[in-house]
């Protein structure tokens, strides 16, 4: 029996469905190897089983990540466009960065309620072993050396579909907000249709980059959000200009620049949390470790900018 029950099982990723139930014998019929249905995996190498896990805490970062990336995509193209035609600090500016946060925020909260368990926050997942199990088309394996068995479906459910839901999702809600922004916007002359557009294009791309590279940023997102974080800091520091100390802090008091700051010293602390939630620290101790670190590079770069060219003390004026 043992060796009959071997036999039976199947090579790669490969599954057996349901197919429907033997009353007589009680049992269920199983379809031959194959891919599982979505939601499912192979369980014990013979048949698929639903994913009903719990997603780990990690997960709902790595899904939080793919937001708050699109997020910051459109709220460049919102600020780097209005440099030509008007104040990138001025109301309309910061109502563009606003209309982007609620296109991403209420994209991601649907993408999520529409999956099982329907209206809830919380997911349900396949467990995850290895990178191998985000590319499966490439480990379709070959039955008696002879016939290739097309066992390519979502193993890491719903890792992998969700953000292409997220993304259809963000592109419905940007044309209902950002359209309410433009019409806004629009009375101005000075009015720019060029965030719009770019936003159009971008969400296109992302998704062929998840598409394409999914599992690689699963298992680095910290790192990239850290890196990313640390240059987006020091560019919108540096832009503000060779001032003192003290006329930094003052410049900061601006609502448009304390907005713009805080949401980048949120991402550092993001980042930092996702780091230590990948090193499995407790999410309380994450989240101190996380909320302590968040002033850091802001800090460091207003302390230091005095000394980043010594001798020239008296020319902090200039850019």
């Amino acid at each position: 029996m043992q060796e009959l029950q071997q036999s039976a099982n199947c090579p790669g990723f490969c599954g057996r469905n349901v197919l429907k139930l033997n009353d007589s014998l009680e049992q269920p019929i199983y379809s031959d190897c194959g891919a599982c249905d979505w939601g499912a995996r192979v369980s014990n190498k013979y048949a698929c089983a639903p994913c009903d896990s719990e997603l780990y805490p990690y997960d709902y970062l790595y899904l939080t990540f793919n937001a708050v990336a699109t997020c910051l995509v459109h709220c460049f193209f919102v600020h780097y466009y209005a440099v030509n035609t008007e104040s990138q600090h001025s109301l309309r500016t910061m109502l563009g960065h606003l209309s982007c946060f609620l296109e991403s925020s209420c994209a991601f909260l649907a993408s999520i309620f529409l999956l099982p368990p329907f209206g809830s926050p919380s997911l349900y997942g396949c467990y995850k072993e290895s990178l191998r199990e985000w590319y499966p088309m490439f480990y379709n394996p070959f039955y008696m050396h002879v016939k290739k068995l097309r066992c390519t479906y979502e193993i890491v459910y719903p890792l992998y579909s969700l953000p292409f839901i997220f993304f259809g999702l963000n592109l419905f809600f940007l044309m209902i907000f950002r359209s309410i922004y433009c019409i806004y916007a629009s009375r101005s002359m000075l009015y720019s249709s060029k965030p719009y557009y770019a936003a159009l294009w971008t969400l296109p791309v992302i998704s062929v980059i998840h598409g394409s590279l999914a599992g690689l940023i699963y298992y680095s997102f910290p790192y990239i959000s850290l890196l990313t974080s640390l240059a987006l800091i020091a560019t919108f520091m540096a832009f503000q200009g060779r001032i003192p100390m003290l006329e930094m802090l003052k410049k900061f008091q601006e609502p448009s620049s304390t907005v713009i700051l805080s949401a980048l010293t949120a991402f550092f602390g993001f980042a930092i949390f996702s780091i230590c939630v990948f090193y499995k620290m407790k999410t309380l101790t994450a989240a101190i470790i996380a909320t302590a670190s968040m002033p850091l590079p802001v800090a460091f770069y207003i302390v230091t900018i005095g000394i980043t060219r010594p001798g020239l003390e008296g020319y902090y004026g200039d850019k």
